[in-house]
């Protein structure tokens, strides 16, 4: 009869060790691949939600470009008159929060470097847990901020919070849209280790730039 072949002890324990080398190794590069796709759709989502909501306001409040921006004067962001006449009665599905008001809840927004770039934000969370906020920056545009996770952390800029631009003559964009290298510009690249204010402030910009998904040579 023939003998059937078994496995000593030495080789199973090399097979664990192997098997656990590949694990170590592939096990975070799915796992990275797998937020960075999370990321790139809660964005897109996120900055379509944006669009709706202007694209419901000019039904009743006309177009974009005719819009009261002076109004907006008021760095708390959704408190501003701005935002209430414009932007409030136009948001569907808010989550019911309850730390500071029934809807909303403050928490700082942070540049790629977790430094501190305004503390104790006023954000609306809606109902898929996306956080938005605004921030005034004179007569011909303000700044929406968006939240892809809320308050959850990290709340930096170029990881889950991400700046737009919304212009007087209607346009909705990323800030730093129209610069040429995202990574290198101004004070809002999209880059760690500047020691700007906005460092990051160009990521959203850069990830629609390349098609809907995080580029080559971002901070991530």
């Amino acid at each position: 009869m023939e003998r059937k072949k078994t496995f000593t002890l030495s080789e199973v324990l090399i097979t664990l060790v192997i098997v656990g080398i590949v694990a170590a190794i592939t096990v975070p590069l799915i796992y990275a691949s797998y937020t960075k796709e999370v990321t790139v759709q809660k964005l897109k989502k996120a900055y379509t939600t944006v669009c709706d909501i202007i694209k419901l306001s000019e039904l009743d409040n006309g177009p974009l470009k005719d819009w009261k921006f002076d109004t907006a004067y008021n760095q708390n962001g959704v408190d501003s008159d701005f935002f209430k006449k414009y932007f409030e009665p136009y948001i569907i599905g808010m989550k019911k929060y309850g730390t500071n008001t029934a809807d909303k809840v403050s928490y700082p927004i942070r540049n790629i470097d977790k430094k501190c770039i305004f503390d104790n934000r006023v954000w609306y969370i809606l109902s898929d847990g996306t956080g938005i906020t605004t921030f005034y920056n004179g007569i011909n545009y303000f700044w929406i901020f968006v939240d892809i996770n809320g308050p959850n952390n990290p709340n930096n800029l170029g990881k889950d919070i991400f700046m737009l631009d919304i212009y007087r003559n209607g346009k909705v964009r990323f800030w730093g849209d129209t610069y040429k290298n995202y990574a290198t510009e101004r004070d809002y690249a999209c880059k760690k280790g500047s020691s700007y204010q906005y460092a990051g402030g160009c990521c959203g910009a850069w990830i629609q730039a390349a098609g809907w998904k995080i580029p080559e040579g971002y901070p991530w």
